[in-house]
């Protein structure tokens, strides 16, 4: 885990599938004047190792709960796709160490996950192929340069990344039922919660239901795919700080 900047009270962030902490420097900083960030790469992503074997999304959390609640105080965890079920599942966990929740797009509450860009992923070799692949994440496509072709190809390449993302889609695509789980069980406490989304997204549509079922504060963005975050960074960094600073 790295500290991104500011003081303050403690906000967690965890990536989604195939990404890295690198995915949040366009919206840490819009905290630090008030609170004290951090970025994790998930295990298998980024610079973390690969995963040990696991049986589970909640078996994933454990992986990662020591780190995130290393520091006595309650935390607020942001959590975006894959890092929004693994934040609902720390919820689960540990309630009385998390302080509130804010999901983008996260995995487990959207109408069906796309299995097929899942499995995709870890096998990707060309830079045609992944460049396709990465505007499947857009509404826009000015926002997924060519550049980040290369840059995801050199990090599939690492020892045992495939192999661990491989493991990863696995068990998102057949956890389905545990998922349904976390998300009921994170719905009916009192935890404060925000929930963002792109209504174009194309890798975790939006339920129509999910906002009665899950509750919590809503933002569904027009004009927005999977990364709500980039492609609508400003109006997300808003509502982010609004909600931390209100809770």
């Amino acid at each position: 885990m790295k500290k991104a900047g500011g003081q303050g009270k403690p906000v967690v962030f965890l990536h989604g599938f195939g990404s890295d902490s690198q995915s949040w420097v366009g919206n840490t900083p819009a905290l630090f004047d008030t609170f004290e960030v951090w970025c994790i790469d998930l295990p298998g992503h980024g610079q973390s190792s690969a995963i040990a074997p696991v049986a589970g999304i909640e078996s994933l959390a454990v992986q990662l709960s020591a780190c995130v609640f290393a520091d006595e105080r309650p935390v607020h965890l942001v959590g975006h796709s894959l890092g929004g079920a693994l934040a609902m599942a720390l919820v689960v966990l540990q309630p009385a160490r998390v302080a509130s929740l804010t999901l983008l797009a996260p995995a487990g509450l959207g109408a069906s996950l796309n299995a097929d860009f899942l499995n995709r992923f870890p096998a990707l070799s060309t830079e045609a192929d992944t460049h396709a692949a990465l505007l499947m994440l857009v509404h826009k496509p000015q926002f997924i340069s060519p550049m980040f072709a290369p840059l995801v190809l050199g990090q599939l390449n690492r020892s045992g990344v495939r192999d661990s993302l491989r493991s990863i889609a696995d068990t998102i695509i057949n956890g389905q039922h545990e998922l349904a789980d976390i998300v009921r069980e994170v719905s009916q406490s009192d935890l404060p919660r925000l929930v963002i989304w792109g209504q174009q997204d194309r890798i975790n549509p939006l339920a129509e239901t999910a906002a009665g079922v899950f509750g919590g504060q809503w933002q569904v963005i027009e004009q927005c795919g999977h990364l709500p975050q980039i492609e609508h960074r400003t109006s997300c960094n808003k509502w982010l700080v609004e909600f931390l600073n209100s809770h």
